[in-house]
């Protein structure tokens, strides 16, 4: 069963972080920007929670039943993109010291290109800014799960769903969701990024 989750206890918050920080360890993307493993538990605790903080405050966050074993943000369809103003509210602007100058040069170099990609999208979509599962549950429909209550939404409302992954794994999950590959490009030394859209599909139950 999914629910809404809402709370923004430091220790919840810290739970779900947690959960985040071993689904996306050795995600591209977070590997990229923060490419010192040793490092990379901290950095990335910090980040989910600047992730989960924002959702809290501005997006929709969904959860499997307790214990939870797996989480989607979502940002909903009248401010999908994301605001740089609001973010630094939640406290990245401290990602030069969390992440390093090479990390957050690399950090804006990628939301620097997903975002002017993203501005192309129609003004009202639903975007899903994280979906992770704690990895001893992966591949088990969890992932799926989480995204139906936004479909279902989406369909009714007749608006389409959007994403960036750098996992080309995620690319055909996503597809067998009903998701299209919209952009595919490259940063760094050639590392892969695709962007997909979700067209609305005719209604069914969810």
């Amino acid at each position: 069963m999914i629910h809404n989750w809402e709370s923004s206890s430091p220790d919840r918050i810290r739970e779900i972080s947690s959960l985040l920080n071993r689904a996306f360890f050795k995600d591209p993307f977070y590997v990229y920007i923060m490419p010192n493993e040793r490092l990379r538990f901290t950095q990335l605790d910090w980040w989910m929670t600047c992730m989960i903080r924002y959702g809290c405050e501005y997006g929709l966050i969904h959860t499997t039943a307790e214990p939870i074993t797996g989480i989607a943000i979502w940002l909903g369809p009248d401010n999908p993109l994301i605001s740089t103003i609001r973010m630094a509210r939640m406290g990245v602007i401290k990602a030069p010291r969390r992440l390093g100058i090479r990390g957050f040069a690399r950090m804006l170099e990628v939301s620097g290109e997903w975002e002017h990609l993203h501005k192309w999208e129609p003004s009202r979509h639903w975007y899903l800014l994280v979906l992770g599962v704690d990895p001893a549950y992966q591949g088990r429909g969890i992932g799926s799960s989480l995204m139906q209550p936004v479909f279902g939404k989406a369909d009714r409302e007749g608006v389409a769903c959007y994403l960036e992954t750098m996992t080309e794994r995620d690319v055909k999950f996503y597809q067998n969701r009903g998701f299209e590959v919209v952009t595919e490009g490259h940063v760094g030394a050639q590392i892969p990024y695709w962007t997909m859209r979700r067209p609305p599909q005719p209604q069914q139950s969810y």
